[in-house]
């Protein structure tokens, strides 16, 4: 069985607020998993509940998103490279070689 640091549980959540736009937000552990309470981008309030297979569900969509966006960024650094390192010599950022 695996189990969730509070880093990966937290770390959902705030994936969550950040699409939500949130700008307050509460978490409160319960019995039965996470209440969210918070306030959206439009000013308006919700309180989620989430049972523990619910946390478990976000942490691995949180997950699954996360490693897409290091594979877009690696992919994106490695092609990119010469083109970054060409506008710092250009703009005497770094001495050309």
């Amino acid at each position: 069985m695996r189990t969730n640091s509070y880093a990966s549980i937290l770390g959902a959540v705030a994936n969550v607020l950040e699409l939500a736009d949130a700008r307050s937000f509460a978490v409160r552990d319960g019995q039965h998993g996470l209440t969210l309470d918070l306030v959206d981008g439009r000013g308006e309030r919700h309180a989620v509940d989430l049972s523990l297979a619910d946390v478990a569900e976000l942490v691995a969509w949180s997950e699954a998103r996360s490693a897409d966006a290091t594979e877009r960024l690696s992919s994106a650094d490695a092609r990119d490279e010469g083109v970054l390192r060409a506008f710092l010599e250009r703009h005497a950022l770094v001495g050309a070689r």
